[in-house]
């Protein structure tokens, strides 16, 4: 059982860095979870390095880390995290021979190394497990969705879209893998007319000998290109309250009613057929999600409200204050206000940081006491 919970959206920017650390009865050290590391908002990322240094204590953990896609604002602090803590499971989209290649392109048009899609169990070492997960496409002819444990999760590399992965006995994690076609045969169609096909440029050298095609044709794709995006479910079933704080301007204290997170990346909400799809997989769950991350920063171009839902109280908009995109768009940010929806905006400042958190640790008097003393 849940005995203390606290979801964290930390204030890195343009970027995403998102956390939960969850104690059940059976684990009060806790299991930390971390869904994306990246920022586009210093180069150097040292925005980015202090929110991850006071994420979790020294010595800790990460027991999952999730990865949405593969753009530099997401991913560009995985480095940094994988070198200060263990990471035991990655859990990541799985690349087709042709999304490897599109997600390797804006890797190196970002100025970014390649070796996380390239070969990820030798850049995460062998001490990680690597689990990928099937694009939704892929897993249409499975049965019911498998179940694991964080501990069972096992290491043969591949599970389904919709498999569950359970802390405790009520709470699941639910990745879904998402092709996104749109753009990709946008792109793919752009360079096929300046004479170069996807088999042209498979390797590193052969993407540098067509750079200047490749970004012509990447110029005309309508927002950047993104091959697929893994979005999450996090949550439980049935009813618990979180308390959600937020103080950027002022302290803000509300209770909801439902614990279910919906992380969606920069997912394509306009792609046909994409919201139903993810709407009907998720089902029973639909209806838990009280807080919902808008994808791509806010951006409108990614944005449907087909996705609000009546039990959605709380958006998180991740953005950098001095963004060049114009995120987030104010038509995104009506809809929510519409669909009687609080937007909560965390930036780079520091005290735009969101969290929401459960507790149901009951500490004895004269334990509680005791620890007063040794601390003093």
């Amino acid at each position: 059982m849940i005995k203390q919970f606290i979801r964290t959206f930390h204030p890195v920017g343009q970027g995403a860095f998102y956390t939960e650390k969850i104690m059940t009865e059976a684990r009060l050290e806790g299991y930390n979870i971390v869904y994306d590391c990246g920022s586009e908002t210093s180069d150097k990322l040292v925005h980015l390095e202090k929110q991850v240094n006071g994420a979790f204590p020294k010595g800790e953990n990460i027991d999952i880390l999730f990865i949405s896609h593969f753009h530099a604002d997401h991913i560009n602090g995985i480095k940094y995290l994988k070198d200060k803590y263990k990471i035991k499971k990655v859990v990541m989209p799985l690349l087709d021979d042709v999304s490897k290649v599109l997600a390797r392109i804006s890797l190196i048009l970002e100025k970014e190394e390649t070796a996380i899609i390239d070969n990820p169990q030798s850049y995460f070492g062998d001490e990680t497990t690597i689990i990928q997960v099937n694009p939704v496409s892929n897993s249409e002819n499975t049965q019911d969705p498998k179940e694991y444990t964080i501990e069972n999760l096992y290491a043969e590399g591949i599970i389904n879209s919709g498999d569950r992965i359970k802390v405790s006995i009520d709470w699941y994690y639910i990745p879904y893998n998402y092709k996104l076609t749109t753009r990709s045969a946008q792109f793919i169609n752009k360079l096929r007319r300046l004479g170069v096909t996807v088999a042209d440029i498979k390797t590193i050298d052969q993407i540098e000998n067509n750079r200047e095609k490749i970004i012509k044709a990447y110029k005309k794709v309508d927002s950047r290109l993104n091959p697929l995006s893994l979005i999450l479910y996090s949550g439980k079933n049935y009813n618990t309250t979180l308390k959600t704080y937020h103080s950027k301007y002022h302290y803000l204290d509300f209770n909801s009613r439902y614990s279910g997170c919906l992380y969606l990346g920069d997912i394509d909400l306009n792609q046909v057929n994409i919201v139903d799809e993810i709407v009907n997989r998720l089902d029973g769950l639909w209806g838990t999600i009280s807080m919902i991350q808008i994808p791509h920063h806010g951006s409108i171009e990614n944005f449907k409200d087909s996705i609000l839902s009546s039990s959605m109280k709380f958006a998180i908009l991740s953005y950098g204050t001095t963004n060049s995109y114009g995120h987030p768009a104010s038509y995104v940010q009506g809809s929510l206000l519409l669909h009687s929806i609080y937007p909560l905006h965390i930036t780079e400042v520091k005290d735009s940081i969101v969290m929401q958190l459960k507790n149901n640790l009951q500490i004895k008097n004269k334990k509680l006491r005791r620890m007063r003393l040794e601390h003093k």
